[in-house]
């Protein structure tokens, strides 16, 4: 049986598995929301920063505990070995280059860590914006390509050369276990797109204009509202009476215009 992982290497892989699948279901409709996202991006802002943590502590572990031996030599070892270095550079340089996009905007909005923690901005010059902008979103495409490697490699391992090299990332060689951290990963990407903002809702129609018969009030109607003020008029004090004035007529509307 090959030579597992350590129990550290096995939670961290999982764990950084489900959290770019979520980063990746989120950061597809980031671009499209405006406003309505502002929440959102801060918190895809706070998974990429621990993504980053969770990588260089990943690292950290595999100095600390070297990862089992290769299986597989030739050329398919050398691919495996570079969609390996190719993921770590994705999983460094995509935080990197999403902390720089938002250190180099024109509109210099804070980041706290999950709300809490301040995260300063990088020191870079404001020209680099659209290079780290490109950057970022290069990787992000990078990313789903060499995923899509590392699993293809993996499920030729299992199925079809029967290596038992899977299991080296399963505790215990559970099968349910081996159903179920996979499924983390999707459980992240359909996170992801479940808290998406809904679409927004069209702005109500105008009311449509009264019929010329709605706009006429009935013949009874007004001969009862005539009554009813000629009634108030002459209960009105009598000063009232003598101290009204006729209103001299209104002259044309002064000339406006509507300042931007």
């Amino acid at each position: 049986m090959p030579q597992r992982y350590s129990l550290a290497a096995i939670i961290l892989h999982w764990a950084i598995a489900a959290l770019l699948a979520f980063q990746i279901a989120v950061g597809w409709a980031l671009g499209s929301l405006g406003a309505r996202g502002f929440a959102l991006f801060q918190l895809h802002k706070s998974i990429g920063i621990t993504v980053l943590l969770l990588t260089l502590l990943r690292i950290g572990v595999r100095w600390w505990k070297p990862r089992p031996a290769k299986l597989e030599g030739g050329w398919q070892g050398a691919l495996a070995s570079g969609v390996h270095v190719g993921l770590y550079a994705f999983m460094l340089g995509a935080p990197l280059t999403g902390w720089a996009l938002v250190s180099t905007a024109k509109v210099k909005v804070p980041t706290l860590f999950f709300g809490v923690i301040p995260l300063p901005h990088l020191p870079l010059p404001m020209a680099s914006h659209g290079l780290a902008e490109g950057g970022h979103s290069l990787l992000a495409w990078i990313g789903i390509a060499l995923v899509a490697l590392h699993v293809a490699g993996a499920l030729r391992h299992h199925v079809m050369m029967r290596d038992g090299l899977i299991w080296r990332m399963v505790p215990g060689r559970s099968t349910a276990l081996l159903l179920g951290l996979p499924a983390l990963i999707l459980v992240g990407f359909l996170l992801g797109r479940a808290i998406l903002p809904g679409a927004v809702p069209e702005a109500p129609a105008a009311p449509a204009a009264p019929a010329a018969n709605a706009v006429e009030a009935p013949v009874e109607d007004n001969a009862v509202e005539a009554a009813g003020n000629a009634s108030d008029n002459a209960a009105a004090p009598a000063a009232n009476e003598t101290a009204a004035v006729a209103e001299e007529p209104a002259g044309s509307p002064p000339a406006w215009a509507v300042q931007p």
